[in-house]
């Protein structure tokens, strides 16, 4: 309980500092590293509401990428990802859910997976907040 207390005091503090709303916009970032070595940088935002479910948006590469994601019971977040390249075709579409010890605890954070894609596999490295940097992201699929 003390923990959901001081996720929405996190999420209240960032919605003050950003003018009172009932959302919240963060800075997100996406670099996936397919295993032929093709690297996709994406750079976007997240809206995220007071209930914490959030869409982030994403686009980068010739590719745009939407995933809304909602708070399950267990509190890990729940969506799908869905990416296309410039001619509409979906490369990629899976199922993510965010565990809870990262869902919605801050207004920063990464995580890590491994995809599968139209083009092949790889892994991809997703950071929110201060940790939206594709030069960081890299580093975590070393």
């Amino acid at each position: 309980m003390q923990a959901r207390r001081l996720k929405l005091a996190a999420l209240a503090i960032a919605m003050a500092i950003t003018g009172c709303s009932d959302t919240v916009r963060m800075h997100a970032a996406s670099v996936a590293r397919l295993d032929d070595g093709t690297e996709w940088v994406m750079t976007g935002d997240i809206v995220a509401d007071f209930e914490l479910s959030s869409e982030t948006r994403l686009s980068g590469d010739g590719l745009t990428c939407v995933m809304p994601l909602v708070m399950r019971v267990d509190r890990a977040g729940q969506g799908t990802m869905t990416c296309r390249d410039a001619s509409g075709a979906v490369v990629y579409a899976e199922d993510q859910v965010i565990p809870a010890g990262i869902y919605g605890t801050s207004v920063r954070g990464t995580f890590t997976d491994r995809i599968d894609t139209t083009r092949g596999p790889g892994v991809m490295a997703f950071g929110w907040g201060s940790f939206a940097d594709p030069d960081y992201l890299r580093g975590l699929l070393e």
